[in-house]
């Protein structure tokens, strides 16, 4: 009687630690874009923080109080798009529970010196298969990460 394994066993064995490799590849990048669309948004507001404290202190230069989304770098599988494309609301607004945030669809805002305020509200919108985020700007300069159900 011979012992060890017949190139058949050997083969099945490779051929389930191959199978079992990808799977976990692929939905460890499926998790690494879920947490890289946040950490997207969160890089928005940071910039849009900078922007604003440029603004409050009495910057005369406009680039310094302006956030433009061309500016930032692009991130695989990730998009960021000023208008929401299925709204259940009206055209430019968010409904978000019992509130309806309207906005301004632009690609850059600027902030007006000393009160850090903006003519309209805004919205940035981070995009992933995975999650989707809205990243919303009030008139007033305040600014808040929101997770939308169901994405895009």
């Amino acid at each position: 009687m011979q012992t060890g394994y017949s190139l058949i066993e050997i083969l099945l064995v490779i051929a389930v630690i191959a199978i079992s490799a990808v799977a976990v590849t692929v939905n460890m990048t499926r998790g690494k874009l879920s947490f890289d669309a946040r950490k997207v948004a969160a890089q928005i507001v940071n910039s849009l923080s900078v922007a604003r404290r440029e603004a409050l202190s009495g910057s005369s230069s406009i680039e310094a109080r302006t956030f433009d989304i061309s500016y930032l770098p692009d991130t695989p599988g990730i998009k960021i798009v000023t208008r929401l494309p299925n709204s259940n609301c009206r055209l430019d607004c968010l409904c978000i529970g019992e509130m309806t945030f309207c906005y301004r669809p632009q690609k850059s805002v600027t902030f007006e010196v000393y009160s850090g305020k903006l003519a309209d509200n805004h919205a940035f919108f981070v995009v992933s298969d995975q999650r989707s985020f809205a990243v919303l700007v009030s008139k007033e300069g305040y600014m808040q990460i929101a997770e939308l159900d169901g994405g895009f």
